[in-house]
């Protein structure tokens, strides 16, 4: 911003010195954000330094709010138990959100308390050789050659015969078993 300063004082066009520095004019007057002429505004993205809020907590206070959740009492529970059981007290050393803020600083979010944490493991698949080894009451447990095959027996059923009556249904039977399909009955 200073050589471009420096380059107007001297007489150059503010539009001549930014296109040599392939800078457009737009970005000059978002730089600046309508201050005076070498007051450039603070960078708003979010890398930018910023200010602590007034309001956030000391490194006394995170001490404090790590002790109470590491204390025998409190080691156990999850943070929603710790601030509930703290507000029945009287005291309210920080907020629920900012427990666990805390914890998840200090790589202490996780299972808390004595029981194991939890054994993630696909389930067992069962695999068929020959017909009638496995059987299943939903489809979508198995696998997707037989799903298929399944959904594609159940949508000529429905399409070929609709609606069952009386006197169709011998000739239904006559057709499954020329076609070979094994006999399905109306649910």
């Amino acid at each position: 911003m200073e050589l471009i300063d420096e380059a107007h004082r001297n007489g150059a066009r503010l539009f001549m010195a930014y296109r040599e520095l392939g800078i457009t004019i737009r970005t000059r007057q978002r730089w600046l954000g309508g201050r005076g002429e070498s007051l450039v505004k603070e960078d708003g993205r979010k890398d930018a330094e910023r200010r602590k809020p007034a309001g956030a907590l000391s490194d006394h206070e995170k001490r404090e709010v790590l002790q109470i959740a590491d204390s025998p009492e409190y080691a156990s529970k999850p943070p929603a138990r710790i601030v509930a059981d703290l507000a029945d007290k009287g005291q309210w050393p920080a907020s629920e959100s900012t427990f666990y803020r805390i914890l998840r600083e200090n790589n202490q979010q996780h299972a808390r308390g004595r029981a194991k944490s939890p054994n993630r493991k696909a389930p067992a698949s069962h695999g068929a050789t020959a017909p009638d080894q496995v059987w299943s009451w939903d489809i979508t447990y198995c696998a997707p050659v037989i799903r298929c095959a399944a959904t594609d027996r159940e949508r000529e059923r429905n399409t070929r015969y609709p609606q069952y009556k009386k006197g169709e249904e011998a000739d239904r039977k006559k057709h499954l078993r020329e076609t070979g399909l094994p006999a399905l009955r109306r649910a």
